[in-house]
């Protein structure tokens, strides 16, 4: 357990010590020095990628891992300017909440000589994986309540982090053109929250649906666009692309495997494709957007089918790519209060374990962080802290700055469960249920101003 608060998070503007590969501590000041050299480059980069299977017999979010069919990964880069230094990584998991959470960002701060404010640490949101959250799990004799293993969390966080700390210690890779493509997606996302025509909520489509009906019915409200950006060498090699699609990226749920599901489908794909070049990719704001309109087949057939979906426009993405300038790395970042709703807070959760928990420590999640990176004038990404915030936020901050490029990502911090916006609460909605959604109807104003402030000098240029 991480001896930061969350007070330590919000106003912390210095570089924590740095444990480096060698295994030296260094100082703030030190750490600073020992920037990539970059040859005249404007950034420098370096990417990771961890293998995070686990064995045999670990308890998984809603199973055990009975039996090894496929591998999920953390996925990942460290980009430097010479003047600031941020961590960006993408998890095939479930969850990663709470305490847990901030300790990870910590650690890989430490390991890659940032502050953790800087480390953006997203889920994927497959839900046949991890859940990484050992707090919230009960005492002895109450097993089906458990999300993870206290050693699972353990071991992986150090493997990350000696990878991470091993990277940073060079070589860099400078960065000298970015690239970005966004496509619209036919066959993908479709929102779970469907609407008659006159807007009023009718029924939920569930990511494994099997109601003919609910595949017959319109998409509904989803951002169709699949973003990437992409990132070349000074030798002319373009070495990663990091891809943002919002839906939950859910075929299967139960089976005793983890899976990567689609995204992971589809980005074996994009590998085998491009061999020199890394893929990443981030979940946007897909709370209440699933694939159930089009997952009609179940099992690995119907990851295949998806996934391969999924990869041809990834790939299609990273044929279509249009240059963009580049610059210094901005960060804009706007803390926000968290309206929690007391009442539901005392309810019985549909997730195992957590309520209980967000209970006991709800003073350390009553504020959040929204941040925009952006790597020069034209290429800029959100990071969401929140959990499974909907698809209408997305649209929104997209609506402020339509002429640019706006990558998302969500699924940060998953304490917060679902964030709707405020005319979906009492329709019946999943997303606004009391049992799934802890937050009042005020989070959408609290939350959408700060997306205003975030975004409030790219409107004004």
């Amino acid at each position: 357990m991480s001896n930061w608060s969350r007070r330590d998070f919000l106003r912390t503007g210095a570089l924590t010590a740095v444990s480096l590969s060698g295994g030296a501590v260094v100082s703030a000041d030190e750490a600073a020095d020992r920037r990539p050299a970059d040859g005249g480059a404007v950034l420098s980069c370096v990417t990771f990628k961890l293998d995070v299977t686990p064995d045999i017999g670990a308890t998984m979010a809603y199973s055990i891992h009975r039996e090894k069919k496929n591998s999920i990964y953390i996925r990942g880069a460290v980009f430097d300017d010479g003047e600031k230094r941020v961590v960006w990584a993408a998890c095939d998991y479930l969850f990663i909440c709470g305490e847990t959470y901030l300790a990870w960002r910590e650690k890989i701060a430490e390991a890659a000589g940032t502050q953790p404010l800087n480390v953006f640490l997203h889920s994927i949101h497959t839900h046949e994986s991890m859940w990484i959250a050992p707090e919230f799990n009960p005492g002895p004799g109450d097993d089906w309540r458990k999300v993870s293993d206290q050693e699972y969390c353990d071991k992986t966080i150090a493997e990350l982090t000696a990878l991470i700390a091993e990277k940073c210690a060079g070589p860099w890779r400078p960065i000298a053109k970015l690239y970005t493509a966004e496509q619209r997606v036919w066959g993908l996302a479709s929102c779970r929250r469907v609407l008659d025509k006159d807007g009023r909520f009718v029924d939920v489509r569930w990511s494994e649906c099997t109601n003919p009906l609910m595949h017959q019915l319109p998409v509904g409200v989803i951002d169709p666009l699949l973003r990437s950006v992409v990132f070349e060498d000074t030798a002319g090699e373009k070495f990663l692309a990091i891809h943002f699609y919002a839906t939950h990226p859910q075929t299967e749920s139960l089976r005793d495997c983890v899976s990567p599901d689609v995204p992971g489908y589809a980005l074996r794909m994009a590998e085998a494709r491009f061999p020199g070049m890394e893929q990443v990719y981030f979940t946007g704001c897909g709370g209440n957007v699933t694939l159930g309109k089009y997952n009609v087949i179940e099992d690995d057939e119907g990851i295949a089918l998806l996934g391969s979906r999924l990869g041809k426009y990834i790939i299609a993405n990273l044929g279509a790519l249009i240059e963009r300038e580049m610059g210094k790395i901005e960060i804009v970042r706007a803390s926000f209060d968290v309206p929690f709703d007391e009442q539901r807070l005392q309810m019985a959760a549909a997730n195992v374990g957590n309520r209980e928990y967000v209970r006991g420590t709800v003073d350390l999640w009553r504020t959040s962080n929204l941040t925009r990176l952006s790597f020069g004038p034209e290429v800029h990404l959100l990071s969401f802290e929140l959990c499974e915030v909907c698809v209408e936020y997305q649209l929104y901050a997209q609506s402020l700055i339509p002429t640019l490029f706006l990558g998302s990502a969500a699924y940060g911090n998953c304490v917060t469960e679902y964030i709707p916006t405020a005319d979906a609460y009492g329709d019946g909605s999943y997303e606004s249920n009391p049992r799934d959604c802890v937050v009042k109807p005020e989070i959408e104003q609290s939350l959408k101003k700060a997306i205003d402030e975030v975004l409030a000098d790219l409107t004004e240029r």
